[in-house]
């Protein structure tokens, strides 16, 4: 993406490849069209990198959610066999629903 430009208040004009332009539309590669129906769309990027950010955070903090849920599945091996595999629903009291 090169800027090419600002207005001054908070706007900036750029110029991006299509193959960009259709990345940030959420596809996947370009297709060789330019589609001018496209022209005046906002493209909500804001909102794309917060996502991004949001999952690279997600993703740093994935081993310490591993390691508690390990720790919780060690606590629960011991007394799996105690649990019934099917619940039948003459088991429930009616009032439990």
């Amino acid at each position: 993406m090169k800027v090419l430009g600002t207005n001054g208040q908070y706007t900036y004009f750029v110029e991006l490849p299509a193959s960009e332009f259709e990345q940030l539309q959420g596809s996947y590669g370009y297709h060789g069209q330019v589609n001018s129906s496209n022209i005046g769309k906002t493209i909500p990027v804001s909102d794309m990198y917060d996502a991004i950010t949001s999952l690279k955070r997600a993703k740093d903090e994935l081993p310490s959610i591993a390691n508690k849920l390990r720790a919780l599945a060690d606590l629960l091996e011991p007394i799996q066999s105690e649990i019934p595999l099917e619940v039948k629903e003459s088991d429930i009291a009616k009032e439990d629903w």
